[in-house]
């Protein structure tokens, strides 16, 4: 199963819970809650909501083993929910892709348009995985990954480095892979050297939207 903290946008989130706590329940019928609060990574607490809110819905039954033990199964009704939840994931998953997908290649049609050559992802989650399908047939050249987050990690063959290694990167556009707008980051990028109208997000928003202009003649040159 996906963590739940890497799903983006794919399932509610209420949903995904269940489904992993279905599907950990049906792997190992002896975990404890701390065992599937860890699987989960969610509190303790959340995790005994959880779990009593499926024995009300009669997904799941509990089964005491001993006085300090009990274990979890999966009902007949829960074998069925969990089907519909994977069913359900699936087919989110599949939409979202297709928003994402679209989205990043509108963007790269026109950073393209624009004359831009050199971009930076900030980002190394699933959506920046997308945006390394969609670069594929365009004059766009991915030239650094960057995500505090992994340092010294690769990304599909990227070594992924600091923001503040903007600064001796020569780039056009600064590509931020993320859904949901977030103002901090932005700021640390300008931090990092990065200026305003290089910075874009996934739908052509962002610092830079509309400062370029059609043709090569709007691309920012290194300076």
């Amino acid at each position: 199963m996906i963590p739940a903290n890497e799903i983006g946008s794919s399932l509610p989130r209420e949903d995904h819970l269940s489904l992993e706590l279905l599907g950990a329940i049906a792997e190992n019928q002896s975990a404890t809650q701390r065992d599937l609060s860890s699987r989960l990574g969610v509190a303790l607490g959340l995790t005994n909501a959880l779990l009593k809110r499926l024995v009300l819905k009669g997904y799941i039954k509990v089964a005491r083993v001993s006085p300090r033990r009990v274990r979890y199964l999966l009902t007949p009704q829960g074998i069925v929910e969990k089907s519909r939840l994977t069913y359900s994931y699936i087919q989110h998953s599949i939409g979202y892709y297709r928003d994402v997908r679209s989205r990043v290649q509108g963007l790269f049609d026109r950073l393209a348009l624009d004359g831009v050559k050199r971009i930076v992802f900030v980002g190394t989650g699933e959506v920046a995985e997308i945006g390394l399908i969609c670069l594929h047939g365009t004059p766009l050249e991915l030239v650094a990954v960057v995500d505090d987050a992994r340092i010294g990690g690769v990304f599909l063959g990227h070594a992924v480095r600091a923001i503040g290694a903007l600064s001796e990167t020569e780039h056009d556009a600064v590509v931020v892979t993320a859904v949901q707008r977030d103002e901090a980051l932005f700021s640390r990028l300008e931090e990092a050297g990065v200026l305003r109208e290089r910075i874009f997000e996934l739908d052509g928003s962002g610092p830079g939207a509309g400062l370029r202009k059609g043709g090569g003649g709007g691309r920012v040159q290194d300076g």
